[in-house]
């Protein structure tokens, strides 16, 4: 009883490892000679027509049953280029006035900071942080506190914002373009 379950056991696992006996799929049949030539195996005789002449209207429909959208643009030149290649639109910067005349608020289009807070009190807190150090290399700027919307800059008291501000809006669009 327990070798013919042994048995019984070890034909199914042959079968199982085996296939079973199922045959295996056919073999692929060979390309034809258009498909051939059409990936560089054949040569294209030398009494064909050019290139030009053959490249789509051969005389024939070409529905052969499945599409030919290949998920990819056939436009070879011209035209506008993808999505991908545009250019982002410019950094639009809005300077703000504040309560406190030593501050303005510096509204953006897009994250100052990608999230939280940032506090910079000095040059030296700045380093290391491209946008810091930018606005800090401004003459007259002391702190900088920014939210991912907007930028507050402080500066001294004999700063000039009609030097500052734009000096600061072309740091931040500099910086975050």
């Amino acid at each position: 009883m327990i070798l013919s379950t042994l048995k019984r056991a070890a034909r199914k696992l042959v079968h199982v490892v085996t296939g079973g006996g199922v045959k295996p799929p056919a073999a692929p049949r060979p390309a034809d000679r258009w498909e051939r030539r059409s990936v560089g195996l054949d040569p294209v005789p030398a009494n064909a027509p050019a290139a030009d002449d053959r490249a789509h209207d051969h005389g024939h429909s070409h529905d052969h049953g499945h599409s030919h959208d290949h998920g990819h643009s056939h436009d070879h030149g011209g035209g506008n280029p993808p999505a991908a290649q545009k250019a982002p639109p410019p950094v639009q910067v809005e300077m703000v006035e504040t309560p406190n005349p030593r501050a303005r608020k510096f509204v953006v289009d897009r994250p100052v900071v990608a999230r939280g807070s940032l506090v910079l009190d000095s040059p030296l807190e700045a380093r290391g942080n491209a946008l810091g150090e930018a606005i800090f290399a401004i003459e007259g700027v002391t702190a900088i506190f920014a939210l991912p919307a907007f930028m507050t800059v402080t500066v001294t008291p004999d700063a000039d914002w009609t030097v500052v501000g734009p000096a600061v809006e072309a740091a931040l669009k500099a910086q975050l373009a």
